[in-house]
C-alpha cells in the first residue's frame, strides 16, 4: 500500500464530503455573483466570440497577431493619451492597451517628447564606432552633437546568446557608450522606458 493508499485511509470520508460540498456551493454564489456583474449584451459578445473562435478552430482574441495588428490600428493610445490611473503602474497583471505595441515605437514616442534635444539613429552599425568584424547593429542609437550618448538593443529571448550581440556589446564598452536592452515582447509600458532612458539622458 502507497503513501497516498495510507492518507486515504486515514480521512474521515463524512467530513470531506461535507467540505466538498461547502465548497461547491461557495463557488456557485461567487460564479453567479460574477455572472451578475456583466451587462447582457457583455455576455452575448463574449459568447460569440468564443463560439467563432472555436468554430473557426483559431486561437482567442488577442493571440493572433493580425488580429492583434488590427486592434493596434484601431487604438488611439500613444504616450500623450496613455494614463496609469487607478492602477499600480508596476501590475503586469493589469493588461493595458498599450502592452501589445511595438516596442521600438514607443521608445521613438518617449525619445521625442522626453529627449527632444537628442538625435536618434535606427539601425546603427558598430562599424561607426570603429569597429572590424561581424556584428549585430544596434537597434537605435541616441547621439548629441553628433555623439553617440546611449545605443539601444531590442532583444528576443535568445539574442543575448548570439556571438554578434555579444560583439556589439563590446564594441559599445570599448568606445565608453553604454548600451542597454528592451525585450521586444515584454510589456515595455512608457513609463518604464522613460525611467530607464532618464538614468541615461
Amino acid at each position: 500500500m502507497g503513501l497516498f493508499d495510507n492518507l486515504l485511509k486515514n480521512v474521515d470520508q463524512k467530513k470531506l464530503n461535507e467540505s466538498l460540498s461547502g465548497l461547491a456551493g461557495e463557488l456557485k454564489k461567487v460564479a453567479e455573483a460574477v455572472n451578475e456583474a456583466i451587462p447582457e449584451d457583455a455576455r452575448q459578445q463574449l459568447k460569440q466570440a468564443f463560439e467563432e473562435s472555436k468554430s473557426s478552430g483559431g486561437s482567442p482574441a488577442g493571440t493572433d497577431p493580425e488580429a492583434l495588428k488590427a486592434a493596434q490600428a484601431r487604438t488611439d493610445v500613444s504616450y500623450a493619451t496613455a494614463s496609469y490611473e487607478g492602477i499600480d503602474k508596476e501590475d503586469y497583471d493589469i493588461e493595458l492597451p498599450e502592452d501589445g505595441m511595438d516596442c521600438k515605437g514607443k521608445l521613438l514616442e518617449v525619445l521625442a517628447a522626453d529627449f527632444p534635444s537628442y538625435e536618434v539613429f535606427e539601425d546603427v552599425s558598430p562599424v561607426t564606432l570603429g569597429g572590424t568584424g561581424r556584428f549585430m547593429n544596434y537597434s537605435l542609437g541616441i547621439y548629441k552633437d553628433g555623439a553617440p550618448k546611449l545605443f539601444i538593443m531590442i532583444i528576443g529571448k535568445t539574442t543575448t546568446r548570439h556571438r554578434e550581440y555579444r560583439w556589439s556589446k563590446e564594441q559599445a564598452a570599448k568606445a565608453g557608450v553604454p548600451m542597454i536592452n528592451f525585450i521586444g515582447h515584454a510589456p515595455n509600458r512608457y513609463w518604464y522606458i522613460k525611467e530607464r532612458l532618464g538614468k541615461y539622458l
